[in-house]
């Protein structure tokens, strides 16, 4: 199986697959997230060449009382299908970091997003080391989180706290950064893919 990481598309084109049965083709736009580049590579179903599409991203935070808006969405979404949610939570100074270091510190944080999985189609759960949330969706939407608290969370592989860190502070306004997903392609037989020149799927 072939993994496009990050599959968000900051260039448009064209994909072409090389399928064991046929050959075809898919346009992709900067709108597309991974669960529209799954549906797009699916529809050329007699290609062979299978797609699926999952988000996942990590997020930490500082101590504090935190306020968030949380969101699924894809090219095809809208008002009538984009489901927003806002929950609150509090991360408490335990295990004396800056970042909440510890399953009890994150407790809260965890249970505010699954509380809304059903509407979002966000589940969120402790990293291994239990020092930051994990939070996915199945189908491979984009997640987009809206701090509207005026603390920070840190965003990605570096959400740990460690050297480097990405980080977002909120306004009273709002800000809001996304994650995109991730396409995994498979078939029974060897097959390749090609893309134009403009594309750029990263």
């Amino acid at each position: 199986s072939i993994q496009v990481t990050g599959a968000a598309v900051s260039k448009p084109g064209k994909m072409t697959l090389n399928g064991p049965n046929a050959s075809g083709s898919v346009e992709l736009t900067t709108a597309d997230s991974a669960a529209d580049i799954a549906s797009k590579i699916n529809s050329q179903d007699l290609t062979g060449i299978k797609a699926t599409a999952r988000t996942e991203t990590m997020i930490g935070f500082t101590t504090g009382d935190y306020v968030v808006e949380i969101s699924t969405t894809n090219a095809t979404s809208n008002s009538a299908n984009t489901a927003t949610a806002q929950i609150s939570f509090s991360v408490p100074a335990l295990g004396g970091s800056a970042i909440g270091s510890s399953a009890e510190a994150l407790t809260d944080a965890v249970n505010a997003f699954n509380e809304q999985s059903s509407k979002t189609g966000i589940t969120a759960k402790l990293n291994d080391a239990k020092t930051a949330i994990i939070l996915e969706n199945d189908e491979g939407k984009n997640i987009n989180v809206n701090l509207k608290s005026t603390n920070t969370i840190y965003m990605g592989n570096q959400a740990t706290g460690q050297s480097a860190v990405v980080s977002v502070k909120g306004t009273t306004t709002g800000k809001t950064f996304t994650a995109a997903g991730q396409v995994t392609l498979d078939a029974s037989r060897s097959y390749s893919v090609a893309t134009s020149s403009g594309l750029k799927v990263q």
